[in-house]
């Protein structure tokens, strides 16, 4: 697809932080993330019960409420702010809510279709539904799931020694993060697009 519904990009730091590399080493950076963690599960709670509205309100209308799906967006978006940030590809501290912020080096761009399929919006309030067709998806995570721990490593050393991310593993966790953007946006309905079996 030439113009995909969600675009994930993430901008490679010239230095990184040894401290903060350390503290990520030996566990202890994770500390610092627990506010965000504490106001994530609150958004995460707040987004999916706006998100079953959201599939209720497409059964019927075949148009989703678009503030709730910006709100469903910025959760996505703040997950992967903290994530990214934990495991040190970036180095910005997460944005709260995460607004998108444009100077972040993290970018998640949604495009919301104008019109929604009531068929998706059945199999996602059902959940096993939405689940069984994602299953492909779902084992393709699984499967470039196992090297992250590899590669966080790796890096985290490389960071220490360096103060850089080697190209190839920095490159290997942005389109990871970017697949399981394209899978969450489909999977909580903020698009329609099926996500490609692409790992780019």
């Amino acid at each position: 697809d030439e113009n995909p519904n969600t675009i994930f990009s993430i901008d490679l730091s010239l230095k990184y932080s040894r401290t903060g590399a350390l503290l990520r080493l030996f566990g202890l950076y994770i500390l610092s993330m627990i506010p965000h963690l504490l106001v994530m599960l609150v958004y995460t709670i707040l987004s999916s019960i706006l998100g079953f509205i959201n599939q209720l309100v497409i059964l019927s209308s075949g148009r989703c409420v678009e503030d709730f799906s910006l709100i469903i967006e910025n959760t996505m978006r703040y997950f992967f702010y903290i994530k990214t940030n934990i495991i040190g590809i970036v180095e910005d501290r997460p944005v709260y809510t995460g607004k998108e912020k444009l100077d972040h080096p993290l970018q998640l761009n949604i495009t919301y279709p104008l019109r929604y399929s009531k068929n998706f919006a059945i199999l996602r309030l059902s959940i096993a539904g939405i689940m069984l067709i994602s299953i492909p998806h779902l084992f393709v995570i699984f499967i470039i799931t196992i090297p992250v721990p590899f590669i966080y490593l790796a890096g985290i050393i490389s960071v220490i020694i360096s103060r850089r991310w080697p190209n190839v593993l920095f490159i290997y966790l942005t389109k990871y993060f970017a697949y399981m953007a394209r899978l969450s946006s489909f999977m909580l309905g903020l698009t329609d697009e099926y996500p490609p079996f692409r790992f780019d």
